[in-house]
């Protein structure tokens, strides 16, 4: 009887370490990180609400059109036009587990007024080229449809930004073994 109770209990310790190694890797150091509501750009109760990667905060009016790099325009993430923000779409990923920014493939504003967007799918990762040419990266934690599904109420995300310029999220002091990079 002993046996049968011991087993089991061996094996969960052992086994327990290797699956906390499997989950969500540590935040890099250094890195401003956190969660975030992004309001519906037409929100009556915050109008023009634009989320700005190097505060770390949501923006709104005119500071939000001079400085803010992405709002929520219906269904897709923008990137701020006024900014020349770009935006890639690095389908559902874990926020932390690709630490070089992609190379190719980034959504550009199509001119000078018309903001750059990624459809905004739940789980989805999308890095972002900020108006100070840094980085940041997202994910789309959850979302609010309105009645008629035609638009998102809000977005939670889950953010990162690169407040040093490189296109490297990870901590160059200590490298994490097995990360992988592009």
């Amino acid at each position: 009887m002993r046996v049968l109770v011991v087993f089991p209990l061996v094996f969960l310790l052992s086994v327990l370490p290797m699956l906390k190694s499997c989950g969500e890797p540590e935040w890099p150091a250094g890195f401003p990180h956190g969660e975030e509501i992004l309001p519906s750009f037409e929100d009556p109760d915050q109008p023009g609400a634009f989320f700005d990667f190097s505060s770390g905060s949501l923006v709104f009016g005119d500071e939000g059109r001079q400085k803010g790099d992405i709002y929520l325009d219906k269904t897709f993430i923008a990137g701020n036009p006024a900014l020349n923000v770009a935006l890639h779409d690095d389908m559902a990923d874990s926020l932390l587990y690709k630490t070089a920014v992609p190379s190719f493939d980034w959504t550009e504003r199509p001119d000078e007024n018309t903001a750059a967007r990624i459809s905004i799918y739940n789980g989805h990762c999308v890095w972002v080229r900020t108006g100070e040419g840094y980085y940041g990266k997202l994910k789309i934690l959850q979302v609010e449809s309105n009645e008629s599904v035609s638009s998102f109420n809000w977005i939670k995300i889950q953010w990162i930004y690169q407040p040093d310029g490189t296109n490297q999220f990870r901590n160059t002091a200590v490298a994490v073994p097995g990360t992988v990079t592009e």
